[in-house]
């Protein structure tokens, strides 16, 4: 079994790289750093009415699988975190019923949405911490947990050799911000042409 960090989920905010999008920051319970997560809109909505306690007039998707799992005797034990590739976060529920345990592949945005719902502790592998955490005793006062890499067009047209336009890319994709790597393969692709 791989080496598990505990998250704790802390905020979500609006992407300021993609538009409508946002992003989900879980941070690690003994320890500074946090991994910041692109999700959708609708499954932002979902978690921050939880984290809220807002009133809801009718069951979203995540409380009809809470309904369903609740009718048929089923606890989600956890959530795992345990990979990413190629900017993608890939994560299981670890669900208990009927005397046995499943781990049901999720996106990470559902799982936390399941997560919080249950009460269920969230987790993620040391080895994805390691490679996408960031340190948040780094950030000074004043900082946000800035996720973006302020690219304009005009470093796109001009200042940024292909090698950093590719380091950009495996940058955005890293951090699942496809509007702005769609940006830099066009523009490396334009240069390609010429």
């Amino acid at each position: 079994m791989a080496d598990k960090i505990q998250l704790d989920l802390v905020d979500i905010t609006p992407s300021s790289s993609s538009n409508g999008a946002y992003v989900m920051a879980l941070t690690e319970i003994a320890g500074a750093r946090s991994l910041a997560i692109v999700i959708g809109p609708a499954e932002a909505h979902s978690i921050v009415i939880v984290m809220e306690k807002m009133p809801i007039t009718r069951p979203l998707t995540h409380d009809l699988f809470v309904s369903l799992a609740e009718n048929f005797e089923i606890h989600v034990e956890e959530v795992f975190i345990y990979q990413m590739i190629d900017g993608i976060f890939y994560a299981r529920i670890v669900v208990s019923g009927n005397n046995k345990i499943v781990e049901v592949d999720s996106r990470t945005s559902d799982a936390v949405a399941i997560a919080i719902r249950f009460g269920a502790p969230i987790f993620c592998a040391k080895e994805v911490m390691d490679e996408v955490g960031r340190d948040m005793r780094a950030l000074t006062e004043g900082d946000e947990m800035d996720f973006d890499l302020d690219i304009t067009e005009e470093d796109l047209e001009e200042e940024l050799s292909p090698e950093e336009i590719l380091k950009k890319l495996d940058e955005a994709l890293l951090n699942e911000d496809y509007e702005l790597a769609s940006k830099l393969r066009d523009e490396l692709e334009k240069r390609n042409k010429k």
